[in-house]
């Protein structure tokens, strides 16, 4: 990695910036990105315009600086004055007053649904002084924003670490700025490629941010910072010390192993399934959905799935080394699942630590693609909403670079908000004409209704049965 500069609260002026103009700063965009998400467009200019005439009755027709953020219906009279300076400054305009129709202007980019309008007018206001460029510290202060606005602790724990990954992508000669049209470039893209959520997806996405940017990359890309050593203690000792209750969870004792140069017990979770899944083996296709730590016994019946494919191929392998054609009738019998799709959705960051080795497992072991893993963070807003744009930017970046995920830690990378679940049933039954699917769910009551409704409703309507399992889950008080 290049040696960035140590000076980093150096303005491009040579002085330094005080604390609290950069903090000043982080409300300021955390408010933008609050109010340009909420605006609602067209639907409330009649509003504004009526407001407008009011206030303007007795001054000729013209809106003081003062009185916009009382027109546009905004509480925050501060952040309404940066907002006025922000939309201003980008038309040139030094008037402390507008007109009706600079008015409409305005109201138009700040409450404009498309993401360029939004994410253009975040920019005006992170850039204050209207120079185009963005220092490291600034980066770093929207990176830090994003996460904290989508509950993303972990992230922000290795905020220096990503403003520093940025800024070797954009800065390439080291001169301690990147210039806001290269991050909105970097943004835009990340958002509107609608890429294939692998490594692939993600290799060509970082292609193509090249090729637009039109920059050359270091030949000594960032180090990887997720290394094969695991926090002993977060891997194999949190489920045990500080579980929800879930029924028949077995623990099993393996023998210890040598660490940091202390020895400890190394703990694993092994079955058996809940009731409701100890089925799954009969249905060729399943689909499998746990809310929160409602995923345990699917974690179990993937590691199963796994091990069962891996012991039939060594089973063909070595038909096939003695020549001979034989088929064991109880090896037939045993499991006829060939495809898994298992989602996992859960609020908290930190509850991907759980299965961190387990997912990562999967993903190495699983050559044929057998299981599709789809992780879901119902913290994050939505994709397409400027509030996460960042996130989706590290996302992609880092999984180009590293092969690992910055919302769960693993190689999946994860989706934001909640799936759309009648979706996901309508994509198995055009994927599996005519099949028979076992939809086996473990969480909370609420969202078991739903999926039993449209295992219900699809097959009723099309050519593909699901048939719907459940096993309810009730938090602790």
């Amino acid at each position: 990695m290049k040696k960035r500069s140590s000076n980093r609260l150096t303005s491009v002026s040579g002085e330094r910036e005080p604390a609290a103009r950069l903090d000043r700063q982080d409300s300021t965009a955390l408010t933008a990105l609050r109010f340009i998400s909420k605006a609602d467009g067209a639907a409330g200019w009649t509003a504004v315009e009526n407001r407008f005439v009011e206030i303007t009755a007795t001054s000729g027709g013209l809106l003081p600086r003062s009185k916009f953020g009382e027109c546009i219906g905004m509480d925050s009279i501060d952040f309404a004055l940066e907002l006025f300076d922000a939309l201003a400054r980008r038309r040139l305009m030094t008037l402390d007053t507008i007109d009706g129709d600079q008015l409409r202007e305005f109201w138009e980019q700040i409450s404009a649904q498309s993401f360029d309008s939004r994410l253009q007018t975040f920019f005006d206001m992170i850039d204050s002084d209207a120079n185009g460029r963005l220092t490291e510290d600034q980066v770093r202060q929207i990176i830090n924003l994003s996460s904290s606005t989508n509950n993303l602790p972990n992230i922000q724990k290795r905020t220096d670490e990503y403003a520093a990954m940025i800024m070797e992508e954009l800065d390439q000669d080291n001169i301690g700025y990147i210039m806001i049209e290269s991050l909105e470039t970097l943004l835009s893209y990340a958002e509107t490629q609608h890429i294939r959520r692998d490594s692939e997806g993600s290799k060509k996405l970082s292609h193509m941010l090249s090729l637009k940017l039109n920059t050359t990359r270091d030949p000594k890309p960032l180090k990887g910072w997720y290394s094969g050593l695991r926090h002993f203690v977060s891997d194999s000792l949190q489920m045990v010390c500080e579980p929800p209750p879930v029924r028949d969870k077995y623990l099993r004792a393996y023998s210890c192993e040598e660490m940091n140069p202390y020895s400890f017990p190394k703990i694993m979770i092994d079955g058996p399934y809940d009731a409701p899944a100890q089925n799954y083996k009969k249905y060729n296709v399943i689909l499998l959905v746990g809310l929160g730590i409602g995923t345990a016994p699917m974690m179990s019946i993937i590691k199963d799935i796994i091990n069962n494919v891996e012991a039939k191929e060594h089973s063909q392998i070595n038909q096939m080394e003695e020549g001979t054609q034989r088929h064991q009738q109880g090896e037939k019998e045993s499991m006829k699942t060939r495809k898994a799709y298992f989602y996992w959705v859960t609020k908290d960051q930190g509850s991907y630590s759980w299965f961190q080795n387990i997912m990562n497992e999967v993903t190495e072991r699983d050559t044929n693609g057998v299981v599709e893993v789809n992780n879901y963070c119902t913290s994050i807003y939505e994709e397409g909403d400027v509030r996460s744009v960042f996130i989706r930017m590290l996302q992609s970046l880092n999984h180009s670079k590293n092969g690992v995920d910055i919302v769960s830690g693993t190689r999946v990378m994860t989706h934001f908000a909640k799936p759309n679940w009648k979706n996901v049933y309508k994509q198995i039954a055009m994927d599996h004409y005519g099949s028979h699917v076992g939809v086996f769910y473990c969480g909370e009551v609420s969202l078991a209704e739903e999926l039993r409704q449209l295992a219900l409703e699809f097959t009723h309507k099309t050519e593909t049965r699901f048939s719907f399992h459940k096993e309810n889950f009730y938090p602790p008080c």
